[in-house]
């Protein structure tokens, strides 16, 4: 018996290494933004408005978000979750890259990507079962969990990292841009069953 039977599926593989590049790059953009704005304004009420932009659209869509992934393909509602968030990265970039910076556009696309996770969560969540058989689907769920943990621990550390070795949001931003390709790339290629 496979020490790692969920993994079996090559559509779990799929899933959980593109929730892991885009959870762990989601805390890269943390670290670097949250750094970027504090160097901008000097000011910790900044930094809150940065948790206020990405937290109030997962309160305001909650019951939506959660209908959605009940009412259509998950699979579909993660895709377009994914390149919005993508989008939004990018947006991120160009925002960072134009002198001065304009705090509004910044705190819009936060409000994006915010609503983009929103979304994301609730159908990431319920489209397991879909991957793998029901005898399978309590370590499935483990190794989601672990999956998560992984990259609430990894993403800091290495967008830390990157913001020390290179001193600027864009090439964080950058390498987030990459591996949320990476995450619609896998995304893309996941066929969930359909007979559950």
């Amino acid at each position: 018996m496979p020490r790692l039977p969920a993994f079996e599926f090559p559509d779990f593989r799929r899933f959980v290494t593109a929730r892991f590049l885009t959870l762990a790059s989601q805390q890269m953009l943390l670290v670097a933004v949250s750094q970027a704005v504090f160097e901008l304004t000097h000011s910790p009420l900044h930094l809150g408005y940065i948790g206020l932009a990405l937290f109030f659209p997962k309160i305001g869509f909650s019951l939506l978000a959660g209908h959605t992934a009940d009412r259509f393909d998950r699979r579909g509602v993660i895709l377009v979750c994914r390149l919005a968030q993508l989008l939004a990265v990018v947006g991120l970039i160009i925002s960072f890259s134009a002198a001065p910076q304009n705090l509004t556009i910044l705190y819009s696309l936060l409000v994006l990507l915010g609503t983009a996770n929103a979304f994301d969560g609730p159908a990431s969540q319920s489209i397991v079962t879909q991957l793998v058989p029901p005898e399978k689907f309590g370590k499935a769920v483990a190794w989601n969990s672990s999956v998560m943990q992984m990259a609430f621990i990894t993403g800091p550390a290495l967008g830390g990292w990157f913001y020390a070795l290179s001193g600027r949001v864009v090439f964080v931003l950058a390498i987030v841009a990459l591996l949320r390709l990476g995450s619609v790339w896998f995304v893309a290629r996941i066929h969930p069953r359909t007979d559950h």
